[in-house]
């Protein structure tokens, strides 16, 4: 297997095995990490390993005063990816954003392949996009 490139960006984004959909899956994961944690010069570690995208942020992350928890899941279901969050190391989190793809693309295993939108989870949930806005 080749030698895995650290790209964050650029044009010729693949990963190891070479695959096509790399380059679009990575300009989404960096676009998440952007409008969670407003840039990736805010986040540590960042490296692509095995088709995902692996950071560090220090600190918590919360759902309102400093809002990257929410922030962090809002933009993933805005870009149909898979955002874990994971214990890293003494005071930082471990940020893994993995590939997925729209719901309606996700063939025969949705729950391995797809992500739902947030208007597509909030109604598999129960809720209207009005009652989650007011509580």
């Amino acid at each position: 297997m080749a030698k895995q490139k650290n790209y964050l960006h650029g044009a010729e984004l693949r990963d190891g095995n070479g695959q096509p959909w790399f380059a679009d899956f990575a300009e989404r994961a960096v676009r998440v990490v952007n409008a969670a944690f407003g840039g990736m010069h805010h986040v540590s570690n960042a490296r692509w390993e095995r088709g995902h995208l692996w950071c560090s942020v220090y600190g918590g992350l919360s759902t309102w005063d400093y809002n990257g928890l929410t922030r962090l899941v809002l933009a993933a279901h805005d870009h149909c990816v898979r955002a874990e969050v994971q214990p890293s190391s003494h005071r930082c989190l471990g940020i893994l954003i993995s590939r997925r793809v729209p719901m309606a693309q996700a063939g025969d295993f949705p729950m391995c392949n797809g992500h739902p939108t947030l208007q597509e989870h909030l109604t598999k949930l129960g809720f209207s996009v009005g009652e989650a806005a007011n509580g």
